[in-house]
């Protein structure tokens, strides 16, 4: 052969090998779907399910497997991270993704895709649908699935159904779609498709609506047994002439089987449940059907014979009423049915409320796989965005009474709540449980609900978004996640390994809905603070016990407050001071780095980042979280000439274009961030006049934090003020300002307290901040001490003991806080307190001395800690 021949042979086939070695799924790689037809918006969605931080590149990809984008992104620990899919690359268009950890972290991460279709502006509802898909299960052998084209409205389209499947291996996958339509009396008969896939490549192919309106199951079989594959249905109805759905949701495939353990029951809302049950077989197959109320008691007993590749539907709303939960179950004799069983499903169909003819919503829910029993536990991605209610559904598969402790944890893996959530379950219950109540509106997180008995188990979670009236417009169904290897410490709240997506077998379901309100006062933000970071995880912490409750203690501040899941923190500008940095990286868990725009925007449209970019990667290095201060300073003082001659009507282009750029920058890795500083007048109940609220109104607000969450949809938001808690009327201004905007949408989720305060103010009787920040808690307003600091007039041991005892006053008021978020200081040491250059003299305000040596104030902040008594007022 000629060598010119020779080398484009050569170079094909390593071409071939690299697109080939691309593809293939391993055990540390997490591979899913999305899809941008009918104008859909794609969210992958991503929990940590450990103490670490995970950080993973995630590539997007078309059906073809080519590359269309390649991002990197961290996910804090036993955190959730959400990654919005550019419209820009998706529409009108369908593919996969892969997450790829820098580590061997695959198992640790649990995804999904959540898809949704926005309702027209002057809809009743904001979605008219919206469904999850797992990570993709993979597949080996023959599979088969459920296919339904007939509308519940009998004068509609036929209901589109559209299957995918994705080779996920290295080599060519070759594989029949049978279909077994309604009425096949043989396998002989069944219609067949032959498919054929390159390594990394998605077909999606109509199935039961190409043939009109049609009922049917089908199998896929790959020509080779060992490939991996993964295969899943979605379907679309309810389709009108002006081009609206009323539902969509997915169907996985699976194996036939022979137990379908205990699949949900709902007639919630009000809603129509059908249980369907399909023959695999070529022999007619008699299955026992028995059917649960809610506390497990049955109500129904019966066998039926199922004829060859045929279908049987049982109305469940006859056995379990209607406005009720129960659960279902499917059993056969195994050695009857050639290994191949049946499938079962449950259907429910939500009605227009007062019009029996109308589907509102539909969503279908499949047997879920058994627990292994390396399992401790199961979880779910929590979103309550939306309006959406959050209802978790619990089961007992087992003959005897069992128990759950349910862990929630917000976006940056922040523990809510001191004390875990028991329940205990009877045999065959179903209980639905509102994470809503827990999480509170607009967050997303992570529920974790473990038990020690394999035959507990939990159909998934349940995200009910309401339509203007309350009414549920959709529901969404989130397929569980398997934890292994749980911590035993009740506050470990998660799992240190799951199987993820790429290795689990199919997902589940189960029913749900209650009423999908969110009281507009619960607590309101995307994510909080975290149990933060390997760092934060010391080994300084420990549990002990002497035969009551485990007791939680610290000898470092990070390790202390992490007992309460409090991250603790600190601005660190002296970078080349390396005591002050050792000691940081020791005693806190949280940078609050600096963006004055002052300094990063001195010239407009000439950013530097010198400083903060030093911030953030000593950050890195120590595993700290991050907390941007500030984005908009808006006080005079602090506005720049150059910003003040901008002419008003360019004033918010000029805002947008700081903001997007400055968090931009540091994307997805900051979990806070001071939005809005010092805007509130300190002598009138109202703004400072500042260039932005003369530019602006009171819109600058709005403007700024719709701009930040832009950027930053998953950090938690901020406006941050100082003197709010001995000024009862600027304390006034801020509590009304933030109810207002809130209730006109505005995307601010709580409030940072500064607290530059004077050891006597502190230590006075009637020092108001704790009934402040609980009426700001009771608000739904999260709380973070962001500056703290406490001056003293002289340096003496009696003036010493004094501030340590305020310190730790304020530690004990925010530990009885139940919405809060961080506690940090403004600065480490008396050195370098911004008092001193402020004031032209030394108040000796911080926890460490000019020698960065602890002070008593530092004893006090751990004593507040580990002694675990929060402040009462007397």
């Amino acid at each position: 052969m000629p060598s010119q021949a020779v080398y484009v042979v050569l170079s094909l086939l390593l071409a071939l090998l690299t697109h080939t070695l691309s593809h293939t799924a391993t055990a540390d790689t997490i591979e899913g779907s999305w899809n941008g037809y009918l104008e859909q918006a794609n969210v992958v969605e991503c929990s940590n399910l450990t103490r670490t931080p995970i950080e993973f590149r995630f590539d997007l990809l078309t059906s073809e497997g080519t590359l269309l984008e390649s991002r990197g992104a961290t996910v804090a620990a036993y955190g959730t991270l959400h990654l919005m899919l550019d419209a820009e690359h998706t529409r009108n268009k369908y593919g996969t993704f892969r997450i790829t950890p820098s580590a061997s972290q695959g198992q640790s991460l649990s995804c999904l895709t959540a898809i949704y279709r926005y309702a027209s502006v002057d809809s009743d509802e904001p979605l008219e649908y919206a469904y999850t898909l797992p990570t993709a299960a993979l597949r080996r052998g023959t599979t088969s699935g459920l296919y339904n084209s007939m509308n519940p409205d009998p004068d509609g389209p036929a209901v589109l159904n559209w299957l995918t499947v994705i080779n996920h291996g290295d080599r060519p996958f070759v594989a029949e779609l049978r279909r077994f339509p309604a009425g096949t009396v043989d396998s002989r008969s069944a219609r067949r498709t032959q498919i054929e896939l390159r390594p990394g490549q998605r077909i999606d192919l109509p199935l039961g609506h190409d043939q009109g309106k049609e009922v049917g199951f089908f199998d896929l079989v790959p020509r080779v047994e060992d490939q991996p594959y993964s295969a899943f249905l979605i379907r679309y109805g309810g389709q009108t002439d002006s081009d609206r759905f009323t539902f969509a949701f997915p169907l996985q495939v699976t194996e036939g089987r022979c137990d379908s353990g205990l699949i949900p029951a709902n007639t919630m809302d009000p809603a129509l449940n059908w249980a369907e049950v399909a023959n695999l077989n070529s022999a007619s197959l008699e299955v026992r059907f028995e059917v649960f109320a809610g506390d497990g008691s049955r109500l129904h007993d019966e066998r039926i014979t199922v004829p060859a590749f045929a279908q049987v539907h049982r109305y469940l709303n006859s056995v379990i009423g209607d406005r009720t939960t129960g659960s279902f179950r499917v059993t056969c004799d195994e050695s009857r049915t050639a290994g191949r069983g049946f499938l079962a499903q449950s259907l429910f169909y939500g009605l227009v409320p007062d019009d029996t003819n109308r589907i509102e919503w539909a969503y279908a829910l499949q047997p879920e796989a058994t627990r292994s029993r390396q399992s401790c536990g199961v979880g779910a991605l929590v979103n309550t965005y939306l309006g959406a209610s959050n209802w978790f559904v619990l089961s007992n598969q087992g003959a005897r009474s069992t128990h759950y402790q349910i862990d929630v944890r917000d976006t940056a893996g922040y523990g809510l709540g001191s004390e875990t959530h028991r329940h205990t379950l009877a045999p065959h219950a179903h209980p639905h449980l509102a994470i809503h109540e827990l999480i509170g509106a607009d967050r997303i997180g992570l529920v974790t609900a473990r038990s020690p008995s394999v035959s507990a188990g939990a159909s998934s979670l349940h995200r009910v978004y309401p339509k203007l009236d309350g009414s549920i417009g959709t529901i969404a169904a989130v397929p569980v996640i398997e934890l292994e290897n749980c911590g035993s410490n009740s506050g470990d709240g998660g799992s240190s390994s799951s199987s993820s997506g790429s290795s689990s077998s199919s997902s589940s379901s189960s029913s749900s809905s209650s009423s999908s309100s969110s009281s507009s006062s619960s607590s309101s933000s995307s994510s909080t603070s975290s149990s933060s970071s390997s760092s934060s995880s010391s080994s300084s912490g420990s549990s002990s016990s002497s035969g009551g409750e485990a007791t939680c203690t610290g000898d470092t501040l990070k390790a202390a407050a992490q007992c309460f899941g409090i991250p603790i923190g600190t601005p660190v500008w002296e970078l080349d001071d390396p005591q002050v940095v050792a000691m940081a990286g020791q005693e806190f868990n949280v940078q609050t780095f600096t963006v004055y725009w002052a300094r990063v925007e001195q010239h407009q449209g000439d950013f530097d980042f010198h400083l903060s970019d030093q911030m953030v990667a000593m950050a890195e290095t120590f595993g700290m979280l991050l907390h941007g201060h500030p984005l908009v300073w808006a006080d005079d003082a602090l506005v720049l000439d150059w910003v003040k001659a901008t002419p008003h009507a360019q004033a918010e282009a000029v805002m947008r274009n700081h903001i997007r750029t400055v968090a931009s920058r540091y994307q997805g890795k900051v979990a806070v961030w001071d939005v809005v500083n010092e805007a509130a007048s300190d002598y009138s109940s109202g703004y400072k006049n500042s260039y932005w609220y003369r530019a602006l109104g009171e819109d600058f607000m709005r403007i700024a934090f719709e701009e930040a969450h832009h950027v930053e949809p998953n950090a938690v938001l901020l406006y941050n003020d100082y003197d709010i808690e001995t000024n009862l009327g600027k304390y006034r201004t801020v509590r009304d300002m933030l109810v207002r905007l809130r209730s006109q949408g505005v995307p601010i989720h709580g409030l940072g307290w500064q607290l530059h305060v004077r050891v006597d103010d502190v230590l006075s009787p009637t020092f108001p901040l704790q009934q402040r920040m609980q009426e700001m808690s009771d608000l739904g307003f999260l709380n973070f001490i962001t500056e703290l600091d406490i001056r003293i007039p002289v340096n003496t041991s009696y003036q010493l003991e004094r501030q340590k005892q305020a310190y730790k006053k304020i530690a004990r008021i925010f530990l009885s806080i139940e919405n809060r978020g961080y506690f940090q200081l403004w600065g480490l040491s008396d050195k370098h307190s911004w008092w001193n250059w402020t004031l032209g003299y030394e108040t000796w305000p911080l926890i460490f001395d000019e020698n960065v040596q602890p002070k008593p104030a530092y004893d006090g902040l751990l004593e507040a800690f580990n002694e675990r008594e929060p402040w009462v007022d007397p």
